[in-house]
């Protein structure tokens, strides 16, 4: 079976304050259109409750350092790409606690630099 290229390119960046949902939402996002399988999603749903954060599992399908996982918070911009019939989406999880803007930041010049 053939393999259709995505019509368009998207890409798409999540910046927010600390703790509203960013890698949460893009996890859930990724899981939902086929980016991440069942049988991944529930490693990080055990890998989750093991560490008694239970409703970060969707989170963990971006911050995948133990840093991240044991803090709770994005550090490192991820970028995590899916892909639709139509779309090939680039989605960018950046950091939102302010010790690590400076991270997201540098990704968004390095990319506006490259359009």
């Amino acid at each position: 079976m053939a393999v259709t290229k995505p019509e368009k390119q998207l890409n798409v960046c999540f910046i927010g304050h600390v703790d509203s949902g960013k890698s949460t939402c893009v996890g859930n996002l990724a899981f939902q259109l086929g980016a991440v399988d069942k049988r991944l999603m529930e490693k990080y749903k055990k890998e989750a409750a093991t560490n008694d954060k239970s409703s970060f599992c969707f989170a963990y399908v971006c911050d995948n350092t133990a840093a991240e996982k044991e803090r709770g918070i994005t550090i490192s911009t991820t970028l995590i790409k899916i892909c639709t019939k139509k779309f090939a989406i680039n989605v960018l999880d950046c950091p939102g606690h302010k010790d690590f803007i400076k991270n997201m930041v540098r990704v968004l010049l390095k990319l506006m630099s490259q359009s």
